[in-house]
């Protein structure tokens, strides 16, 4: 009580109340005692109005101890040892942890076995108010360069995070160094990758776009293009997954007007076609954009489609099947041919979308999946192209028996 009150008796008597009235302190009949929970009652949260007293310690503070809890301000209401001790004696300051652990003696920051927080977000928001703007954006940008250097280049993920949002909550139009800039927002690509492990995509999308607006008009240069490629595929997967449509379109256009390789657009090309196939009133496309991309990688397909031309490609896709030992997948190679690999991928698309659309071309993008794989070996959606071929066979020639072979094999 005495840590979170600094003794002043209206504070006691208010932090007493509050601690009575969430069970943190009661009277036992049975022993005629009061009992409480020390660990409890010390992780709590003190008043704003003790707050605010706490606060008022700053202007009697040493420049070293002030300077130390600035720092700690820029990482928020914790940070933690590990990350300290790599900006030790950044920003002038001899030693931020023996001045932190002072201020501790204040009752301004409290000290645990592997963090110092602020006693509470009040005083953490006054000493960060209390820096300059441009000293704080110089003291944000030495934080992470410094972080950088001293942490393999951000290898750890919450050093990462860290700094990217320092850098992200300078922005790009403080920092004059093109250099800067692009290292900057190679940062916030590396953080928006792992932020899509978890996955958040709210964290994602602003990582990514903070890297967009890092390079800015340096977007599609030589240097940063395979950069900028990447910052736009995110862009466009973060934007879809939240449902921005709209801005998903225009990261899409960007990497397929920019795009120096057809290669380059099939990620994007990827996203569009998901997307379109789950919009009812463009569903319909998602199978033009499917046909336009395998053409563009050597898979064609007849239009107006026959229903001749679908049962002659079913049996001999079939006998296909039938003559090789498929029936002993270790015994065939995996597929390591890039741009049929990519094929594939996009046959799922097509065979996933003409069925949900009943459209004529599902049986065809199935017998082409099993074609790609007899010719170029296996690849994770080999058994769905044979069962879609074993659901057409059902569906074309009502030969339950065949199609019950496929769906085995």
């Amino acid at each position: 009580i005495a840590q979170k009150t600094t003794g002043n008796p209206l504070f006691i008597k208010e932090f007493l109340n509050s601690l009575a009235a969430e069970n943190l302190l009661t009277f036992s009949l049975p022993r005629q005692a009061w009992k409480w929970d020390e660990e409890l009652i010390q992780i709590k949260t003190v008043s704003d109005n003790v707050a605010k007293l706490l606060t008022r310690k700053l202007l009697r503070l040493s420049e070293h101890v002030l300077s130390s809890l600035r720092i700690m301000s820029c990482f928020g209401a914790e940070v933690q040892d590990n990350v300290l001790i790599h900006v030790r004696d950044a920003c002038g300051n001899p030693d931020i942890i023996m001045g932190l652990e002072y201020a501790a003696t204040e009752n301004l920051v409290e000290k645990t076995k592997r963090s110092f927080r602020f006693s509470h977000d009040m005083i953490q928001q006054t000493v960060y108010n209390s820096i300059e703007l441009n000293a704080r954006q110089n003291m944000l940008i030495e934080l992470a360069e410094i972080l950088l250097k001293k942490s393999a280049g951000g290898k750890d993920d919450a050093v990462l995070f860290i700094i990217a949002q320092f850098v992200n909550r300078v922005g790009p139009s403080f920092i004059t160094s093109a250099e800067k800039r692009a290292r900057y927002a190679g940062i916030n690509l590396q953080a928006g990758e792992r932020a899509s492990q978890v996955p958040d995509f709210n964290s994602v999308r602003e990582y990514v776009e903070n890297g967009i607006k890092f390079l800015g008009d340096d977007n599609w240069k030589s240097e940063h293009y395979h950069l900028s490629l990447a910052l736009f595929k995110n862009a466009a997967i973060a934007q879809w997954s939240l449902g921005n449509t709209a801005i998903m379109s225009e990261h899409i256009h960007e990497v397929c007007n920019n795009g120096r390789v057809f290669e380059d657009k099939l990620e994007v090309m990827d996203v569009l076609i998901h997307s379109l196939g789950m919009d009812g009133c463009s569903a319909s496309r998602s199978i033009e954009h499917c046909t336009s991309v395998l053409m563009h990688l050597g898979e064609v397909f007849p239009f107006p489609i026959e229903n001749d031309y679908i049962v002659k490609e079913l049996s001999e896709t079939n006998k296909c099947l039938i003559d090789l030992p498929t029936n002993h997948p270790d015994e065939m190679s995996i597929n390591g041919h890039p741009l049929k690999v990519q094929a594939m991928n996009f046959l799922y698309l097509l065979l996933y979308f003409s069925h949900q659309q009943k459209h004529k071309i599902f049986p065809l993008a199935a017998c082409r999946m099993v074609k790609l794989t007899l010719e170029f070996g296996l690849h994770e959606y080999s058994s769905v192209g044979i069962a879609g071929m074993a659901l057409s066979y059902y569906t074309v020639f009502a030969d339950v028996e065949t199609a019950y072979k496929l769906g085995k094999v």
